[in-house]
Protein backbone atom coordinates (compact mmCIF):
# COMPACT_ATOMS: atom_id res chain seq x y z
CA UNK A 1 0.00 0.00 0.00
CA UNK A 2 1.23 3.44 -0.89
CA UNK A 3 0.09 4.85 2.46
CA UNK A 4 2.49 2.50 4.27
CA UNK A 5 5.32 3.47 1.92
CA UNK A 6 4.69 7.14 2.73
CA UNK A 7 4.94 6.32 6.45
CA UNK A 8 8.18 4.40 5.90
CA UNK A 9 9.64 7.43 4.11
CA UNK A 10 8.39 9.79 6.87
CA UNK A 11 5.83 11.52 4.63
CA UNK A 12 2.99 11.46 7.15
CA UNK A 13 0.78 14.05 5.46
CA UNK A 14 0.82 12.08 2.20
CA UNK A 15 0.15 8.87 4.12
CA UNK A 16 -2.89 10.39 5.82
CA UNK A 17 -4.21 11.83 2.55
CA UNK A 18 -3.80 8.48 0.79
CA UNK A 19 -5.51 6.66 3.67
CA UNK A 20 -8.38 9.19 3.58
CA UNK A 21 -8.76 8.69 -0.18
CA UNK A 22 -8.86 4.91 0.24
CA UNK A 23 -11.45 5.15 3.02
CA UNK A 24 -13.66 7.41 0.87
CA UNK A 25 -13.54 5.09 -2.13
CA UNK A 26 -16.34 2.64 -2.87
CA UNK A 27 -15.75 -0.99 -1.92
CA UNK A 28 -16.33 -3.09 -5.02
CA UNK A 29 -15.70 -6.51 -3.50
CA UNK A 30 -16.29 -7.17 0.20
CA UNK A 31 -13.66 -9.54 1.59
CA UNK A 32 -11.38 -10.11 4.54
CA UNK A 33 -8.63 -8.35 2.55
CA UNK A 34 -10.72 -5.20 2.07
CA UNK A 35 -11.67 -5.19 5.75
CA UNK A 36 -7.99 -5.49 6.67
CA UNK A 37 -7.10 -2.59 4.36
CA UNK A 38 -9.87 -0.45 5.85
CA UNK A 39 -8.67 -1.24 9.38
CA UNK A 40 -5.08 -0.36 8.48
CA UNK A 41 -6.13 2.92 6.83
CA UNK A 42 -8.22 3.83 9.89
CA UNK A 43 -5.15 3.19 12.06
CA UNK A 44 -3.04 5.47 9.85
CA UNK A 45 -5.61 8.27 10.02
CA UNK A 46 -6.04 7.87 13.79
CA UNK A 47 -2.29 7.72 14.39
CA UNK A 48 -1.78 10.78 12.20
CA UNK A 49 -4.36 12.76 14.18
CA UNK A 50 -2.86 11.60 17.48
CA UNK A 51 0.66 12.59 16.43
CA UNK A 52 -0.54 15.97 15.12
CA UNK A 53 -2.29 16.66 18.45
CA UNK A 54 0.79 15.51 20.38
CA UNK A 55 3.09 17.76 18.33
CA UNK A 56 0.71 20.70 18.75
CA UNK A 57 0.70 20.16 22.53
CA UNK A 58 4.50 19.89 22.63
CA UNK A 59 4.90 23.25 20.91
CA UNK A 60 2.77 24.96 23.55
CA UNK A 61 4.71 23.50 26.47
CA UNK A 62 7.18 25.96 27.98
CA UNK A 63 10.19 24.26 29.49
CA UNK A 64 11.94 25.99 32.40
CA UNK A 65 15.59 26.84 31.86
Amino acid sequence: LSAKLFIDSDQLNKAKQTADDILKSTIKVESSATREIINEMNEIVTKSLTEKTHRHTEKKTIKPQ
